[in-house]
This record gives C-alpha cells, sequence and structure tokens, in this order.
C-alpha cells in the first residue's frame, strides 16, 4: 500500500482496545506494508494510548519526506512489525518517536530512548506558519537541503508538484522550499 501526497488532519482514536494511531494504525497482519511519500500528519489525537497520529504494531511502514506535527498522544509510535523514516519532521507531538524504529536525515524534537537516530536535527523546523496549517518550511529553516536524495525523487514532485530536489540536495518534509539558503545579492 501506498500513500502519497496525502494529508491526515484532525482524527481521533479512542477506546480499551484500539486507542493507537489517531490518524494511521496498522495492526494485526504481518503482511501488510504501507509507505507514506510526501504527507503531512497534523493535529490527530489519541484519548489514553499512544501514537496520535501513527501506530504500528505488525507489518512495516515506511515514512519518507513526510511531516508528523502537532498530534496529541505522541507522533509514531512502534511496539511490533517495523517502522522507518527518512528525510521527514517529527516535531511538537510531545514525544515525537516512541519504541524501537530507525529515523534517518530527519528532524525529531523528542524521542525514546530505543529510536535510533541517523543524521537527524533537533532544531524548530521553523514552519512557515503552522498555526494556521501551513507546514511548508522557511527559507531560514535548518530542514532546508538537509535531506538524503533518494533514487525515486529525481523523477518525482513534492506536495506541491515542485520538482522534489531543488538545489542539489532534497529537503526534509513533504515540500520543497523554493529559496535556497545561502549568498542573497541585491543590485540597484
Amino acid at each position: 500500500l501506498m500513500a502519497i501526497d496525502s494529508i491526515f488532519a484532525n482524527n481521533s482514536a479512542s477506546g480499551v482496545y484500539n486507542d493507537y494511531g489517531g490518524a494511521i494504525y496498522i495492526y494485526n497482519d504481518a503482511n501488510v506494508g504501507l509507505s507514506m511519500r510526501n504527507c503531512l500528519v497534523r493535529n490527530n489525537a489519541v484519548g489514553h494510548g499512544l501514537g496520535g497520529a501513527v501506530a504500528a504494531e505488525a507489518g512495516t511502514l515506511w515514512l519518507e519526506n513526510c511531516t508528523v506535527a502537532n498530534n496529541s498522544g505522541g507522533g509514531v509510535y512502534r511496539s511490533a512489525g517495523s517502522l522507518m523514516a527518512t528525510n521527514s519532521i517529527l516535531w511538537g507531538n510531545g514525544l515525537d518517536a516512541t519504541g524501537t524504529m530507525t529515523l534517518a536525515f530527519c528532524d525529531v524534537s523528542n524521542a525514546s530512548a530505543g529510536v535510533t537516530l541517523v543524521d537527524c536535527l533537533a532544531a524548530d523546523p521553523r514552519f512557515m506558519n503552522s498555526a494556521a496549517g501551513d507546514y511548508h518550511l522557511s527559507n531560514i529553516s535548518p530542514c532546508v537541503d538537509a535531506g538524503t536524495n533518494l533514487a525515486w525523487m529525481f523523477t518525482a514532485q513534492d506536495m506541491d508538484g515542485h520538482r522534489r530536489v531543488l538545489f542539489g540536495r532534497v529537503d526534509m518534509g513533504p515540500y520543497e522550499t523554493m529559496l535556497s539558503k545561502g549568498l542573497v545579492i541585491f543590485v540597484r
């Protein structure tokens, strides 16, 4: 299964047995595989469980260039199966990543002890206006040009329909920033 250029927002899960994964919950099938690419998962919630945004208790879940932000009850949670994220932003979820998983080239504010971080940041991603639902990166974001280029990106687009890789290196999250960091020269 694949979710591409998708927004998962304002969902919730509650109950005694299913209070996990406010937006996405993989449970009870080791053969399920879900790849999420260029997705935004925001403002989802669980009542008293874990993984306010995404929970994996079976199968395999890949997040590539996703933003998981401002979810209640945590960001991503893994208790079984496997969960991996690359070039993603996990921010403002309380505990952004819980369980045993690997995050590579991600921006993560708070992860549990079982999370392996490979070339990750822990810096404010400087969204344009997350309070208004705008999770584009400002041109001063540390996530601009901070991801790792993957083979699929060179012919792909971001969530807005722009080339996925601009200025040589991919941005973290689902949107490419149209302005590059660097020297700006004004001429009159």
